[in-house]
């Protein structure tokens, strides 16, 4: 069965980017959420989400409540800031990956992939 992947970005046009490439790889089952309380609602009815691919800002909230509502799935942050101070702590931040703003959404499958692998190597976030 594929991996389900739940895309949290409020930007219409950049999350459909996104599920459009998600798609195109045919081996992740891709759902979409455009703020953070329809994201909790899709973690809270959805069991079957493996791992969480969210923006850093969103309309009505920031990553870090998306976060906390998907652990223990990793989760991948999305941001503008990826190349900032704190990009180099990306396990002391509790994210899996970050993605840079622009990015290739060719990318994105492999970087999720990776995601994947290193959480059932280290279940316990280590």
């Amino acid at each position: 069965m594929s991996p389900t992947v739940l895309v949290v970005e409020d930007d219409a046009d950049v999350r459909s980017l996104i599920a459009f490439a998600l798609g195109l790889d045919e081996s992740w089952r891709v759902l979409t959420a455009d703020s953070v309380a329809a994201a909790l609602t899709v973690l809270e009815s959805d069991g079957d989400v493996d791992i969480v691919l969210t923006d850093g800002q969103l309309g009505d909230g920031t990553s870090e409540t998306v976060r906390a509502a998907a652990a223990p799935r990793p989760v991948v942050l999305l941001s503008a800031w990826a190349d900032g101070p704190s990009a180099n702590r990306v396990p002391e931040t509790g994210y899996a990956v970050r993605i840079a703003k622009p990015f290739d959404p060719m990318t994105l499958s492999a970087a999720l992939s990776s995601a994947l692998a290193a959480r059932s190597q280290h279940p316990d976030g280590e």
